[in-house]
């Protein structure tokens, strides 16, 4: 019983850190040549 829910919340945590990870490297990509145009 407790298997399939540990292997359903791992997947959820991967899911959550790549979509996090994807926010800072597009945030990175886009709000640095940003900065620097206003800048």
């Amino acid at each position: 019983m407790e298997a399939p829910l540990v292997a359903a919340l791992g997947a959820l945590i991967a899911v959550v850190e790549a979509c996090g990870a994807a926010v800072v490297v597009v945030g990175a990509l886009s709000g640095g040549p940003a900065r620097r145009a206003r800048s």
